[in-house]
Formats: C-alpha cells, sequence, structure tokens
C-alpha cells in the first residue's frame, strides 16, 4: 500500500485551492427590527422589518397587521418586500389583504425602466418606471436617506422626491400624501403616514 506524505505547507496550498474550486455557499446575513403601529397614542398594530444580505444580493422584508374601526371593523395584513442587486432595486412587491379586500402592487426592473402594476386602496398605475432607483420605503426601515434622494412607493408604483425637514427628519409626497421618517442616530425611530383610510405613527420598539 503505497502512502503519500504531504508537508504542512504543500497540504495548506491544496485546502486553499480545493475552497478556491469548490467554494461554501455564501451564508445570508439577517438583521431584524420591530415596530408598533399607533394611531392617537394607542396600539392597533405591528411591524417587523427584515433586511436580508447574501452576496451581492440585499432584500428588505417588512410585515405589519393591525386592526382597527373605521365604519367597522378593518383588518389589515401588509407586506413588502424590495430586492436590490449591486444598490439598483430591481424588484419592488407590495400586498394587502383586507376583510374589505386584497391588493398587490409590484414594479420590476426590465433593462432601462420599471414595469409597473399597482393596485391599492381607490388607486392603480401602470405607468412604467424610466430610471434606475436606489431607494424605497422598505429599504428606510435600515438606512437613512439623504435629501434630493429618489424612492418608490411600493404600493402606488410612484417616484418621490425625498425632503429633509430638519435634522434627522425627511418627507416624501406619495401621491398627495406626506409622510415623514424620523430618524436618530442614523437609525428609523418612528414614520408619520397620512393615509387615505386613517393617518397613524409607526414607532421603533426600543
Amino acid at each position: 500500500m503505497l502512502l503519500i506524505k504531504f508537508k504542512p505547507a504543500l497540504a495548506a496550498l491544496f485546502l486553499t485551492l480545493a475552497c478556491c474550486l469548490f467554494p461554501a455557499e455564501i451564508r445570508a446575513q439577517s438583521t431584524v427590527q420591530k415596530f408598533e403601529i399607533l394611531v392617537a397614542g394607542f396600539k392597533i398594530g405591528d411591524v417587523v422589518a427584515e433586511e436580508v444580505i447574501k452576496g451581492e444580493t440585499t432584500e428588505y422584508h417588512v410585515n405589519s397587521k393591525a386592526s382597527f374601526w373605521f365604519f367597522g371593523k378593518i383588518e389589515v395584513g401588509f407586506t413588502i418586500r424590495n430586492v436590490y442587486k449591486k444598490e439598483l432595486l430591481i424588484e419592488a412587491k407590495a400586498n394587502s389583504k383586507t376583510n374589505r379586500g386584497d391588493f398587490l402592487s409590484t414594479a420590476l426592473w426590465k433593462i432601462d425602466h420599471y414595469d409597473v402594476n399597482a393596485s391599492t386602496y381607490k388607486y392603480e398605475n401602470t405607468k412604467p418606471i424610466p430610471n434606475p432607483l436606489y431607494h424605497s420605503s422598505g429599504k428606510f426601515h435600515f438606512h437613512e436617506p439623504k435629501d434630493g434622494d429618489r424612492m418608490i412607493s411600493e404600493s402606488y408604483g410612484l417616484v418621490s422626491r425625498v425632503t429633509e425637514k430638519s435634522d434627522g427628519v425627511y418627507e416624501v409626497d406619495i401621491n398627495g400624501y406626506k409622510n415623514q421618517y424620523h430618524f436618530v442616530g442614523g437609525k428609523l425611530n418612528k414614520i408619520v403616514v397620512h393615509h387615505p383610510i386613517k393617518n397613524f405613527v409607526i414607532q421603533r420598539v426600543k
């Protein structure tokens, strides 16, 4: 029986080559942040936001559930999914399920534009977006924008310009509704949302 002995340096070289030729699967890095949904100071629901980084791809998932009274009890489940490739937004999706109807909105990057198919409460939009985007409301749960940034509203399929109103406070006008994002120390602290059904606040859980 022939035994071949390798010197430590040669063995290390073979190990390095093996790792290069047969790389291990890239592990995803996940960060989760929780928020509460408040109306007039009363909690009506919860939001869980997640950032998942895997290689050159980053995804943002925002899941929320709320229950409130608006000429009858309304229950809402709302999800956002953003997919970025090397900072470029390639997919934005918003899905809402309520006891009064379901809505789905998508924006998909197609070489030089986004195909938009947006449907939400009393609103529809299929107008393409011509330029690449690097920001979205989902991403704002983890990254502070800058004045002048362009972002997409996943529900409406519309692009809005970010305006810094004061230090750490940014406003975006979405279909006539002005929402404000408040950051403290670079982290999202709360969102003041103006909505056609009911205005509310999304507050970071300490």
